[in-house]
């Protein structure tokens, strides 16, 4: 085997997330009235790099708005596992995902997750989209990789007060000749480009600053999260 093909099987290449739209509904069952403290609607900070996180107005807990999200048991999903590495509990919640969508009624999705598979979390994402009805996702404490993508695809986006989420750039392997290789990169590089340009555009944030702030990944809390409108609201479950 020559130097060169060694190299080339050696060589590792950007994996990818490829995800689509999300589909518009009537408004989550939460009630607008029962919150801890009315305060004003912040508007969206504009950041341009990764230090101007630290410039977000820090709420205090005696005025931030937190909403009762009212969760019907029947027609919740939980994902609070690895994606991907459980193939019972995958197919368990793709089962729910499928069955729960033949119904016009809210689909509550709670996430506290690692992340995981892209394949798997697509899969996930394809039945949240092609539910008949509104589909709502909810950080319950830990969402982040593909979880993180999963909670963004939601039709309202919410987290708990004080959960984490987090954005980095896929990762993977690929093994070949070096044009093979080459056509999966540029395969992937069109996935990522979706996805970031999908959550930058929900989030009213220009593509580039989000491709800034999650470059080196990108942890934030809820609260920070709700600032730069990667999440619609901090709420508590009932």
């Amino acid at each position: 085997m020559t130097k060169l093909n060694k190299a080339v099987l050696g060589t590792v290449a950007t994996l990818a997330v490829v995800t689509w739209g999300v589909k518009t509904a009537s408004s989550p069952n939460y009630d607008n009235q029962d919150v801890l403290v009315p305060s004003p609607k912040a508007s969206v900070p504009i950041v341009g790099t990764r230090t101007e996180l630290n410039r977000l107005s820090l709420t205090q807990p005696e005025t931030k708005t937190v909403k009762t999200l009212k969760v019907d048991p029947k027609r919740t999903v939980t994902i609070d596992f690895p994606i991907g590495y459980y193939e019972h509990l995958d197919n368990a919640v793709k089962k729910e995902l499928n069955e729960l969508g033949n119904s016009k009624e809210p689909i509550y999705v709670l996430l506290n997750s690692p992340g995981g598979s892209v394949d798997v979390g697509n899969e996930f994402v394809s039945l949240m989209q092609a539910a008949d009805g509104p589909v709502y996702t909810v950080c319950v404490g830990l969402c982040a990789s593909m979880a993180a993508i999963i909670l963004e695809h939601g039709t309202k986006r919410f987290a708990l007060d004080r959960s984490t989420i987090m954005f980095h750039d896929a990762s993977g392997g690929a093994r070949g000749s070096l044009g093979e290789m080459n056509s999966i990169l540029q395969f992937y590089r069109r996935g990522i480009e979706k996805t970031n340009r999908y959550i930058a555009e929900r989030s009213s944030m220009k593509y580039e600053t989000f491709m800034e702030l999650q470059k080196d990944n990108l942890w934030i809390d809820a609260e920070d999260a709700k600032s730069l409108n990667l999440i619609d609201d901090l709420v508590r479950l009932k």
